[in-house]
């Protein structure tokens, strides 16, 4: 079977590789001859075009300039007469027969239409006398003419009126120069003339030059065809032997690359265990001496701690009646005593986790008993989201409101100018689990402060010891569960806590 499958394999690579410099040697040559054959069209058609305007533009001048010295008395009184007048005027104007008379004489080119216009750019004559009074189709030449220069120009026009009438699909060439009376600019003048006979020639080389171009071709490649088969003949047969030798080359770069594959995967599992174990090594490292700390500050600080929580509330009984400001002076270190002691408590706590003491509990009612506990800023908008059907989960009430209360109150924390706080619980059956969510709209967090949320004594806060979340940490997985955080800057975080729902 496997025989079959490489002869297949070979067969169909002979076939793909059939004869390739043929191949190639006619593509190439079909393309060059095409961009030969369309370069040269071009080239021609663009040196005919240039040459046929550099000839007009001389035959329709010495039109222009013999008219001009046949009647350049009447053109000049023609000229300064127009201002002002209107259409019916200047198409009555008795110049208008002289000069057109004097068009007859002009044999250089035929030509099949003049007209006349005035420095404000108004058609003093035409041969065509219904276009007289009006102004040009291209007012643009016109300036330019009227400013000293010579604009040729030329194209096909399906419908052209011309001094004897209408005329269809007929090929015109014109061109704008400026009219002179005694070195004076008094207008300018726009002469037509018939190119018909000289674009039904550009056209019928247009189509010889790629026959031409396609004939020689056709002679090089019967030419070079002949060589290159027996050239083409001798390489098939070596791509034969070369197609066997790169199929076997091939399995053993397969099983190769395979190999490759299989050791790439099992260092990289390897190296994130690895990664992993020395994660958790650092933080017990740090848990370790986070609990020789807690034992040495929670038996040197306490007892300071409550003498002066009792001084406090002496001095706070005996001067009752006193000044406000003291009053206040002695909240703030009452205060102060209490976040000293909660700090220490969080110490304990980080190294210390008792065992759970489990028990039955519903979720709306645990979560109800936390918001009672905790202060809301006004800002801040909780919603809840437990359905009825939630089942209860089998927890240590007291540490799941440390945990969730923690979390809550870093939520609300988090949005300094308030927001919503979205608390959710849903059940995972297939797990037998219920998770609890608590989302902010806050800040969020980057990837390099997610990777570090969990480590003990890191804090992105102003105020605190990063241990609130180590420890909740600790209490979820002692009671059989865990922490999942997701969180993206800009865009609020969600905190999930995973536990064992009540079976």
């Amino acid at each position: 079977m496997h025989d079959n499958n490489q002869r297949t394999e070979t067969s169909s690579l002979l076939t793909a590789n059939q004869y390739p410099l043929l191949l190639q040697f006619s593509m190439i040559s079909l393309m060059a001859m095409l961009i030969i054959a369309t370069g040269l069209v071009f080239l021609y058609r663009q040196d005919q075009l240039a040459e046929h305007n550099k000839i007009v533009a001389q035959s329709n001048e010495k039109a222009a300039i013999h008219l001009m010295e046949l009647l350049d008395q009447q053109i000049n009184i023609l000229v300064t007469t127009s201002y002002g007048l209107d259409t019916q005027a200047l198409q009555t104007n008795p110049n208008v027969g002289l000069i057109t008379a004097a068009l007859e004489t002009v044999r250089e080119r035929d030509v099949l239409k003049l007209k006349i216009f005035n420095l404000s750019g108004t058609t003093i004559y035409s041969s065509v006398k219904s276009e007289i009074g009006g102004t040009s189709k291209h007012p643009d030449k016109l300036t330019r003419a009227l400013s000293g220069e010579v604009i040729p120009q030329q194209g096909l026009r399906d419908t052209f009126t011309s001094t004897n009438g209408e005329l269809h699909n007929v090929y015109v060439a014109s061109v704008y120069m400026p009219l002179n009376y005694t070195g004076k600019r008094i207008g300018a003048f726009e002469v037509y003339t018939d190119a018909t006979s000289f674009f039904e020639h550009v056209k019928a080389n247009t189509i010889r030059i790629p026959l031409i171009v396609f004939g020689a071709f056709v002679l090089l490649y019967g030419t070079l065809f002949f060589s290159l088969l027996r050239a083409d003949r001798a390489v098939a047969e070596w791509q034969k032997a070369a197609v066997r030798d790169i199929t076997g080359r091939k399995e053993a770069e397969d099983k190769i690359r395979r190999l490759n594959e299989e050791l790439e995967t099992r260092v990289k599992e390897r190296t994130e265990q690895l990664q992993e174990a020395q994660d958790q090594l650092i933080r017990k490292e740090k848990l370790a001496m986070l609990g020789q700390v807690a034992g040495s500050v929670g038996h040197e600080l306490r007892n300071p701690l409550g003498v002066m929580s009792n001084a406090v509330y002496f001095l706070q009984t005996v001067l009752a009646e006193g000044d406000e400001s003291v009053k206040e002076y002695l909240g703030i270190i009452l205060a102060e005593i209490s976040r000293s002691e909660h700090i220490v408590d969080e110490l304990l706590a980080a190294v210390r986790t008792r065992s759970p003491d489990l028990a039955t509990h519903g979720v709306a009612e645990l979560i109800g008993q936390i918001l009672r506990q905790c202060t809301i800023p006004v800002s801040v908008t909780v919603t809840l989201d437990i359905p009825e059907t939630i089942p209860p989960f089998r927890v240590d009430a007291l540490q799941m409101q440390q945990v969730l209360r923690n979390l809550i109150s870093n939520g609300a924390e988090s949005m300094p100018d308030g927001g919503p706080l979205l608390i959710r619980a849903v059940e995972n059956r297939q797990e037998g689990t219920v998770i609890v969510s608590v989302r902010d709209s806050g800040s969020g967090m980057t990837p390099e402060v997610l990777a570090q949320l969990f480590q003990p004594l890191f804090t992105t806060k102003a105020r605190g010891i990063g241990l609130g979340l180590v420890v909740a940490k600790n209490l979820i997985q002692a009671n059989g569960g865990h922490i999942e955080v997701q969180s993206e800057a800009g865009k609020g975080s969600v905190f999930s806590v995973i536990l064992p729902a009540d079976q």
